[in-house]
């Protein structure tokens, strides 16, 4: 059984959801540091030229040791209408935005307080579109635990995997000796982002999911 994991992130890019396909189980790791100015709590759009950040406001002063899932929403920023008009904005020449427009507006309707939560029901809704059916584990609900690849050798032994599949990021810390020595086969996620016809005229990758999604729809997407 192979297991990967990643953090929750806000609308993540196409990768996170290529490798979650890849996996038989995927762990959505909320029990580790949150950290600024990463993926948690933004990620990017398209805009007609160029690119924007779509940022989530938190509540981080006197918190630098929070974990992801401790992580509260700044809802006296009206970053919701902000986030759905640049989406209706930016992607209203997108041939796919009428199809999911009526799920964006009810995300966005509800006032979120934690960060995960929204993470999560976003994760679900392209889950669904995509027809993904990998399991899910919250990390916090299995107490995985350890940093870098001691938390990788945990994830599998909290799973019952016996296969560990890195993103491509984890060439920088994964040990791979050490998971050998743990009888964990592993493997790193060889990703290709593809690339597609998009409304602006000008392709741009590693956008959010979105991107993808509302240029080709759900099933060309898969």
């Amino acid at each position: 059984m192979i297991a990967a994991a990643h953090q929750l992130q806000y609308l993540p890019y196409t990768g996170f959801f290529n490798k979650m396909i890849q996996s038989d189980v995927f762990v959505l790791v909320d029990n580790v540091q949150f950290q600024k100015k990463e993926f948690q709590n933004r990620n990017r759009i398209r805009t007609k030229d160029d690119w924007m950040w779509l940022t989530v406001p938190v509540l981080v002063k006197g918190k630098f040791y929070q974990q992801i899932k401790e992580v509260k929403i700044n809802n006296n920023e009206k970053w919701r209408k902000a986030h759905l008009r640049s989406i209706l904005v930016n992607y209203a020449k997108a041939p796919y935005l009428s199809d999911l427009k009526g799920k964006l507006e009810e995300i966005y309707s509800r006032e979120w307080v934690n960060l995960v939560d929204l993470n999560y029901d976003f994760i679900k809704f392209v889950m669904s579109e995509l027809k993904i059916k990998t399991k899910i584990v919250i990390g916090s609900e299995v107490n995985i635990s350890g940093k870098k690849t001691e938390l990788l050798i945990d994830i599998c032994r909290k799973t019952g995997a016996n296969t560990y599949l890195s993103g491509p990021g984890g060439r920088n810390y994964v040990d791979t000796d050490s998971i050998k020595q743990n009888d964990i086969k592993h493997f790193f996620q060889n990703f290709q982002h593809p690339i597609y016809e998009h409304h602006s005229g000008k392709f741009i990758p590693n956008m959010c999911i979105l991107d993808i999604l509302l240029n080709k729809g759900s099933d060309e997407s898969r």
